[in-house]
């Protein structure tokens, strides 16, 4: 007897296996045929409108597990609005332009893109982008992923350019847009600049060093025993920004000291408060104090450069501190925020001593056609020979790198365009008032980061993307850009995209009260991630899709844009922003940050949304922890999803839940 037909077992027309392979094409051809996303929206026709923006993914490879968990969590929402009787349209979209694209292309496809002429590396760079558009399309519906396919939004399409071209003009006509020569982080790997954003930090080791500048003009303020052999010692951790230094600045309220070297007779000028830790440094041991000076005493000496025939000038700024260093901070305006800020104050000339490849230039001597990274080793071995070195260690240190291709990058003065955060920082501010943040450390989050932003790089130098609209006065220089100029150019992005030649069109631009050069500023596309909120609203191929008067509205993406579009884009749009929820989920591989916000027509309405939680610091709740799952458990979060709707709701129709 088989023990098998002694068992009591339930009789099932499910078949023993699963064979998902099989299946799986049959239940994506039953969808498409229902027409799932269609159906939807004429269940819930004329009911209140609730619209998902969708933060687009890049279209330059295929899914990854990101893109899965963005996508369902985006599906959650959709289906649990329409399952409380809204109506909801969903357009997906992807982010076309940019760096991300052609790295990618270029890796993957082996272009010699330095060698190509521009429109091809375009028309390939186009071809790229959109085949994995239907890439990634494909895997999203085989994640069941419910919206209007047949119609996505895409950043290259004519119509989205001509509206980014349209959102530049209003911010340029209120002042928000401006032109100009300073610091910003530059990918020299990519040859582009970059934006706080795009920066990632990674530990270093590197070779600091304390390098003695002597006493070159004393304006006559020294005695005869304090000016004999004295050096100003300055210390850095970036050995190849030494040949751009203009000065050395000094903390004006701090005391400063001159120390004779009994062992060699030199003497050196630092900080008081870091004299003992320099000297440790330095191997000094017999040693004393000739005298004391505040640091304004000191200002606009002169010192002489340790390996370049030119001068460094003493200045003062409040910045310097006494918990590093020596006290005298070495100065190239050319590399620094700071250093820019301060030698514009003292009327210094702006000096940029590498080019774009993050090669030295003529200006740095021998050094000239040297990568930075090769010349720091030559640099202190010269330095070392000549005895201009004073003392050097071995340290690690948090340094910036290029969240594309991975490699550290420079601080390096450049034109660029920016956009100026000062312009609209109050109004930012008060907006974070209106809004209900949950969780609500939320809000003094975003207060801190807006009181700190700096003006934004917004210029990028790539083939593949938007040109910034502006024209040149051919006699003058000067830019133009105007409403007539804008609207030109809009319609011509609409019928023609990118590869328009403006040479042409340009000559019916040209008026008796200005003329015009006949080209557009080349190579410099505008950055396009942060006017996505506004064009995917305001495109008129989705006009009917994502009406403008729409009940509720939801903008769903990655922490960095969402920052972004908070500080940058909220303050200028016209819809009032209700309510903003901060995800942070973390995975075994990487820790993702989300945020929602939540758009409404009226400011005192909120949108019924699953409060966040903050895993990182155990702060649970309900929707939070089920949110903070791990990609395997997918599944089992959208049943959990689906089976508490009926609490869910009852809990913000009872007050249980704030949503």
């Amino acid at each position: 007897m088989e023990y098998k037909q002694t068992l009591n077992m339930n009789k099932s027309g499910f078949p023993m296996r699963g064979g998902l392979p099989m299946r799986e094409p049959d239940m994506l051809k039953h969808w498409q045929e229902l027409d799932l996303y269609n159906e939807l929206l004429k269940k819930n026709e004329g009911k209140p409108r609730f619209a998902l923006h969708d933060g687009p993914p890049f279209s330059n490879g295929a899914l990854h597990m990101g893109h899965a968990l963005n996508k369902c969590i985006k599906d959650f929402m959709i289906r649990s609005a329409a399952m409380r009787g809204y109506y909801t349209p969903y357009i997906p979209g992807w982010d076309n332009h940019g760096m991300p694209i052609e790295s990618a292309i270029i890796k993957k496809n082996k272009l010699n893109h330095k060698a190509m002429p521009i429109p091809e590396f375009r028309s390939a760079c186009h071809d790229f982008a959109q085949h994995y558009i239907d890439v990634q399309m494909e895997g999203f519906k085989r994640l069941g992923v419910v919206a209007d396919w047949e119609h996505p939004y895409k950043t290259m399409a004519p119509s989205f350019e001509a509206e980014e071209v349209k959102v530049f003009g209003a911010m340029y006509k209120k002042g928000y847009i401006y032109k100009g020569l300073k610091p910003v982080y530059w990918c020299y790997h990519d040859e582009t600049a970059l934006a706080e954003a795009e920066i990632e930090y990674q530990d270093d080791p590197c070779t600091t060093v304390y390098v003695k500048f002597p006493l070159h003009d004393d304006q006559g303020k020294l005695t005869d025993e304090e000016k004999k052999n004295l050096s100003f010692v300055i210390w850095t951790t970036t050995i190849w920004t030494l040949p751009g230094n203009l000065a050395i600045a000094l903390n004006p309220v701090e005391s400063y000291v001159i120390v004779r070297n009994h062992q060699n007779g030199e003497q050196y000028l630092v900080a008081e408060a870091l004299m003992e830790k320099v000297m440790k440094v330095g191997g000094v041991e017999d040693y004393t104090v000739v005298s004391r000076h505040e640091g304004a005493f000191f200002e606009n000496m002169l010192a002489d450069h340790p390996f370049l025939p030119k001068t460094s000038r003493l200045v003062l700024a409040d910045y310097v501190t006494m918990d590093s260093g020596t006290g005298c901070v070495h100065t190239a305006p050319g590399f620094g925020a700071d250093d820019y800020q301060t030698c514009r104050r003292y009327g210094m000339d702006m000096v940029v001593p590498v080019n774009d490849q993050g090669r030295h230039t003529d200006y740095a001597g021998k050094y000239a056609g040297m990568l930075v990274e090769e010349s720091n080793p030559v640099i202190l071995k010269d330095m070392q020979e000549s005895g201009a070195l004073f003392a050097s260690e071995q340290i690690v240190h948090s340094y910036p790198h290029c969240w594309r291709c991975k490699k550290p990058i420079i601080f390096r003065a450049t034109p660029q365009w920016f956009c100026s955060v000062d312009s609209f920082k109050d109004e930012a501010i008060a907006a974070c008032d209106d809004v209900r943040w949950v969780p609500a450390w939320g809000k003094d989050r975003m207060r801190s980061m807006i009181l700190e932003r700096t003006d934004w790089c917004i210029s990028r130098q790539r083939r593949w993307g938007l040109p910034i609209p502006v024209f040149y006065c051919r006699d003058c220089g000067k830019p133009v850009c105007t409403d007539e100029t804008i609207a030109h150019l809009s319609e011509l992005f609409d019928e023609y995209g990118i590869e328009v030649d403006p040479k042409e069109s340009v000559k019916n631009l040209i008026t008796a009260q200005f003329k015009l050069t006949n080209k557009l500023l080349g190579l410099v596309p505008f950055y396009v991630a942060w006017v996505i909120p506004f064009s995917t609203f305001m495109i008129k191929n989705y006009i009917e899709s994502i009406p403008r008067d729409f009940d509720e509205a939801v903008y769903v993406d990655g922490g960095s844009i969402f920052t972004v579009f908070f500080r940058i884009v909220m303050p200028l749009a016209s819809p009032a922003i209700a309510s903003v929820s901060i995800f942070n989920f973390l995975t075994a591989w990487d820790e993702y940050q989300w945020a929602l916000t939540v758009i409404n027509d009226n400011a005192k309405r909120t949108l019924p949304i699953a409060i966040s939680g903050f895993f990182g610091q155990h702060q649970f709740t309900q929707w939070g922890y089920v949110f903070a799952m791990s990609m395997a458990s997918l599944l089992p979060v959208l049943i959990i999803f689906i089976c508490c709707q009926k609490y869910f709701v009852s809990g913000l129709q009872t007050g249980g839940i704030k949503g």
